[in-house]
């Protein structure tokens, strides 16, 4: 079963699967935020629904280690999955990219580096 660490990784190679490294790192740091549309399997809400139910677990662990409790009653079930999903996507981005910088497949620069 894939983690949700797992998950990110994927959904960050797929969406920097053009880039060059230095051009990856930037969208990384600068663009890949769930509400601009720019995480391509965090869009929709059929696909934030599913993807909190799939890391329920991980994603509430990882809530209460950044005390982020967004509140239920106000924003429904389904407003509530999109948020925890988001939430936990732009927590791990930055890490996931960095910790396994080297797993990433990027863009030939051309250069021969």
């Amino acid at each position: 079963m894939k983690t949700l660490q797992q998950w990110v990784f994927d959904e960050l190679q797929d969406n920097i699967s053009e880039y060059t490294e230095e051009e990856a790192r930037r969208w990384v740091e600068n663009h890949a935020y769930c509400a601009t549309g720019s995480v391509a399997g965090l869009i929709y809400y059929t696909d934030t629904v599913a993807f909190f139910d799939q890391f329920e677990d991980e994603i509430l662990e990882l809530a209460t280690e950044y005390d982020f409790f967004p509140d239920i009653r106000t924003l429904g079930i389904q407003g509530y999955k999109n948020i925890m999903a988001w939430f936990a996507f732009e927590a791990l981005k930055d890490g996931v990219f960095d910790d396994r910088l080297s797993d990433f497949d990027f863009a030939d620069t051309g250069d021969g580096g």
